[in-house]
């Protein structure tokens, strides 16, 4: 459990759990994914089924409305591992396009992503 008096036992528990993912779906293969300069997009779907992407956008758009600090324990346990490209597009799908999205997006465009999970849209977004 982490020292900081920031996180709860509520974030810890999913702490454990985001480890797990990290440890299991990342570090074994970031070495190689930063060889390809890049990661599978099937990633994605593994941590969108999680809960790991967006975890603070709020149900009425599709997401567990859970506070900030869980986007953080995401991040924090990508870097713990040295994963910091998966861990850099996490935090830039999480912490910057879900925000801007929310907060700039017309009530048309959050009903349309509404129903979607968060590792769909991503993936909508960049298909070559």
């Amino acid at each position: 459990m982490d020292n900081r008096d920031l996180f709860s036992s509520e974030h810890e528990s999913f702490r454990a759990e985001v480890r797990r993912f990290v440890e299991s779906e990342v570090a074994p293969y970031h070495y190689e994914w930063e060889q390809k300069r890049g990661f599978p997009r099937d990633l994605w779907r593994k941590a969108g089924e999680l809960g790991l992407l967006c975890c603070n956008v709020p149900e009425t758009y599709g997401g567990s409305g859970a506070d900030w600090l869980y986007n953080v324990v995401v991040v924090e346990e990508f870097w713990r591992v040295g994963a910091s490209g998966p861990g850099s597009a996490f935090l830039v799908h999480s912490d910057v396009v879900a925000p801007y999205l929310l907060a700039g997006g017309s009530e048309q465009l959050k009903r349309r992503l509404h129903g979607q999970r968060p590792e769909d849209i991503h993936l909508q977004r960049h298909q070559v």
